[in-house]
Parts: structure tokens; C-alpha cells; sequence
């Protein structure tokens, strides 16, 4: 039993420290590569979130993870509501004679790069489809841990769970959001595999997904655009691949090793968004 605690323990130690080295490097390489356009700003609101966080990561510990199983259902239809309160903004804006009505929706201010992603509350934005993943996760295991006995079933322990989650993801794809679409299919996928389903169900899944991955980017332009700007960035390096072709010049530049802290040029108003998805070059 003292053997078994002290295992349980030393994981745990293992994983905070983990999570801790992640944080701290990732508040340092933040700083690093936006100080040169934005000073702390973001070294600032950085921390703030690191510390609201760590507080509510704290909260969620002392709680019983068979509590917020129970409670599972009800994430997952506020997730649901706000992603259809997304989408339906999004279906206004891009219909012509109704597009002035999304000025009169609260805690909407309008489209993002195109798209609606982000629920304003006053100061701070959230972005539904980031509570989705976690949420999924435990709606999904609370489901399989009740009807265990269902699992191998066509019906109970494949299509239920299909329909429920492909709601929230087909919320998340109305809302323009191809890449977050595909990561929270793949969370449903990974958790029906581990919870036991039949894997026949889950490959015939896989390959639905594929097929209208491959629709998706063949009828849409913009989608096109995108798949053929990353893999040849270079010939519209002055339009659409412009960020990644600076991306690349930026690793490039430091190679294996880098240029230091603080010390790389492209940030310097070359790359846009250098602290967000670029934050590596």
C-alpha cells in the first residue's frame, strides 16, 4: 500500500513539474518573440492567464472527477449553445440583406479574419471550441463508464455518442474552423478507441472524415488556396503565403541552434503574428 502511494506520488510530483518547466518556457519564448513589437504586453496578459489558470487547476483538484462526469451533459450543452450562437452569427454576416443584424448581437463585435470564434465579455474573449476538447472528453467518458455494457453496440455505443459530439463538431465547422473541426473530431475518435469501441466503427469513421476533408478543400477556394500556399509558399510570398514564407526565412536564419533570446530580426515586424501560431520561427 506504502509502495502504491509513494508511486501515485512520485507521478504526480513527475507531472506538475512538467507542466510547470512548459509554462515557464512557454511565458519566456512569448516574451521573446513579441517584446519587439508590443513591448510586455503580452508578457503581462501572459501571466495573468497563467495565474487565473493555475487557480482554477487548483479548484478542479479538490474536487471529486466523478462530480464534474455528472455535470458533463450540461457542458456540453453550453458549449453547444455558444457554438450555435456563433454559427448562426456567422450564417447573418454572410447573407447579404442580413448582415447588419450581427451589430445588434451581444457579445459578438464582429468577424475575425472572416469568421466568428470569439465570445467578448467586456475585457476578456473566449473561444467555445477550446471548452469543446476537454468538455467532449469528459461527456465522452462519463457515457462509456455508465453504459459500459453498450459499448460494443452499433447503436448505443456508436451512434449516440456520434451524434451528440458530430453536433458540437459540426457547431465548431459552421464556424469556419476547419483545423479545430478536425483536432476535436480526432479527440472523439481516440476516446471511442479507448473506451472499447468496435475499431470496424471507428475505421469506417476515419475514412468518412478523410473523404470529406478532401471535399471540403476540393469545392472551396479559400481552403484550396491554403493547401497550395503551404506547400509552395515562395511563388506568393508577397500575398497569401507571406507569413509562412517569413517563417521560413526566420528558421532559416537561426538554424538548429537559433539566435538567442530576444535577438531574432523577423519578429521585428517582418513576421505578423509572430506569438501565436509562428511562435516557433
Amino acid at each position: 500500500m506504502l509502495v502504491e502511494w509513494s508511486a501515485h506520488r512520485t507521478v504526480r510530483v513527475l507531472v506538475m513539474g512538467l507542466v510547470l518547466l512548459l509554462l515557464l518556457s512557454g511565458v519566456v519564448m512569448l516574451y521573446s518573440t513579441s517584446f519587439a513589437a508590443c513591448s510586455e504586453y503580452y508578457l503581462k496578459r501572459q501571466a495573468l492567464w497563467v495565474s487565473l489558470g493555475g487557480l482554477l487547476a487548483t479548484g478542479l483538484a479538490c474536487l471529486d472527477y466523478r462530480r464534474l462526469g455528472r455535470v458533463s451533459m450540461v457542458l456540453m450543452g453550453a458549449v453547444a449553445l455558444a457554438l450555435a450562437y456563433l454559427a448562426m452569427a456567422h450564417v447573418l454576416y454572410r447573407l447579404s440583406w442580413t448582415r447588419g443584424l450581427v451589430d445588434y448581437l451581444p457579445l459578438i463585435s464582429g468577424p475575425t479574419k472572416g469568421s466568428f470564434r470569439w465570445l467578448r465579455l467586456g475585457g476578456f474573449s473566449l473561444q467555445p471550441s477550446e471548452f469543446a476538447k476537454p468538455v467532449m472528453v469528459l461527456f465522452l467518458a462519463e457515457y462509456y463508464q455508465r453504459w459500459a455494457r453498450y459499448t460494443l453496440e452499433f447503436k448505443r455505443g456508436f451512434v449516440v455518442t456520434l451524434l451528440c459530439c458530430g453536433a458540437v463538431i459540426g457547431l465548431i465547422f459552421l464556424g469556419k474552423n476547419l483545423s479545430t473541426t478536425l483536432i476535436t473530431g480526432s479527440i472523439m475518435v481516440v476516446m471511442m478507441f479507448v473506451a472499447g469501441v468496435r475499431l470496424r466503427y471507428l475505421i469506417g469513421l476515419a475514412a468518412l472524415g478523410l473523404c470529406f476533408v478532401a471535399l471540403v478543400v476540393s469545392i472551396s477556394s479559400e481552403h484550396r488556396r491554403r493547401v497550395t500556399t503551404f506547400r509552395d509558399p515562395e511563388p506568393l510570398q508577397q500575398g497569401e503565403g507571406y507569413q509562412l514564407w517569413h517563417s521560413q526565412l526566420a528558421l532559416g536564419s537561426g538554424g538548429w541552434a537559433g539566435l538567442g533570446l530576444t535577438q531574432s530580426r523577423m519578429k521585428q515586424h517582418y513576421l505578423p503574428e509572430a506569438h501565436t501560431d509562428f511562435i516557433v520561427a
